[in-house]
C-alpha cells in the first residue's frame, strides 16, 4: 500500500529532528538556484517588483469609477479573482524573499517556487476576462462620455497586469533550482 504524503504542519514536522541540545534542527533537503547570470538577491528584487506591480495595478482597477464595476458580475468576479491571484503571487514571492532565496527548505520550495508559475497565468487570465467583461458592458449599455476615460484606463491597466504576470511567469520558469 502506498504511503500517503503528509500535509500541513505534520508534513513539515517530519523534516525536523531533535539535536543533542534538545532543539529541533531541519534535516530535510534544500533547494538552491542554479548558477546563472542573475544572483538570488537580484532574482528576489525582480520577483518583488513584479509582485508589487501586478498587485498594485490590480488594486488600482478597483478604485476607478468604471461603469461595469457596479453590480455587473461578469466584470466584478474576474476582477476580484485577478486581484486575489496577484496578491497570492506577491505573498509567494515574499516567502521566497523572506527565506533568502539562496537555499529554500523543501516544504517552502514546494509551496512557493513550484506553485508560482501556475498562479501567474490565472492572474493574467482573470485580468483579461475582467477587461473583456468591461468591454462587453460598454457594448451592451453604451458609452457615457464622462465614464469613457476611466473605462479606457481600466482596459489598459488590465492589459498591463496581463503583460506583467506573463513576463513574471517567463522569468520564474527560466530560473532553475537544484536539490541539495
Amino acid at each position: 500500500m502506498a504511503r500517503k504524503e503528509k500535509r500541513g504542519r505534520t508534513g513539515k514536522a517530519s523534516y525536523f529532528v531533535p539535536s543533542a541540545s534538545g532543539k529541533y534542527v531541519y534535516n530535510g533537503p534544500l533547494y538552491s538556484p542554479d548558477e546563472q547570470d542573475i544572483t538570488a538577491k537580484q532574482a528576489n528584487v525582480r520577483r518583488m517588483v513584479f509582485g508589487i506591480g501586478t498587485t498594485f495595478l490590480s488594486a488600482v482597477c478597483g478604485f476607478l469609477p468604471v461603469p461595469g464595476m457596479s453590480n455587473t458580475f461578469y466584470v466584478i468576479i474576474p476582477y476580484a479573482l485577478a486581484l486575489i491571484f496577484a496578491a497570492v503571487s506577491l505573498y509567494k514571492a515574499g516567502r521566497i524573499a523572506y527565506w533568502g532565496g539562496e537555499s529554500l527548505r523543501e516544504y517552502v520550495y514546494n509551496t512557493t517556487v513550484v506553485r508560482l508559475p501556475w498562479l501567474l497565468p490565472l492572474c493574467s487570465l482573470f485580468a483579461v476576462l475582467s477587461a473583456a467583461g468591461e468591454a462587453l458592458y460598454l457594448i451592451l449599455n453604451g458609452i457615457n462620455k464622462a465614464e469613457l476615460p476611466f473605462a479606457v484606463i481600466f482596459l489598459f491597466i488590465s492589459v498591463a497586469v496581463l503583460a506583467l504576470s506573463l513576463i513574471w511567469r517567463r522569468f520564474e520558469t527560466a530560473l532553475k533550482w537544484n536539490k541539495r
